[in-house]
């Protein structure tokens, strides 16, 4: 069984360089674990939700599946 980082690191082509990148610019922060593993479990929930990678995903279509306030 996979983790959702996991699963999405096979799933969606690029996000396995993504979640490297972000890796690197929090442990340079001095940030914790936690923030690391938090923030790439939403990523992860967010790419496999659109199919696609986070910086792929336009404005129009995050405002479509996000409800009325």
């Amino acid at each position: 069984m996979f983790t959702i980082v996991e699963q999405t690191c096979h799933e969606i082509h690029g996000f396995k360089k993504l979640y490297g990148e972000i890796q690197d610019k929090i442990v340079l922060s001095g940030q914790s674990k936690s923030m690391l593993t938090n923030y790439n479990q939403k990523l992860a929930q967010v790419s496999l939700y659109y199919d696609k990678l986070p910086h792929n995903i336009s404005e129009k279509a995050m405002n479509l599946s996000t409800p009325a306030k």
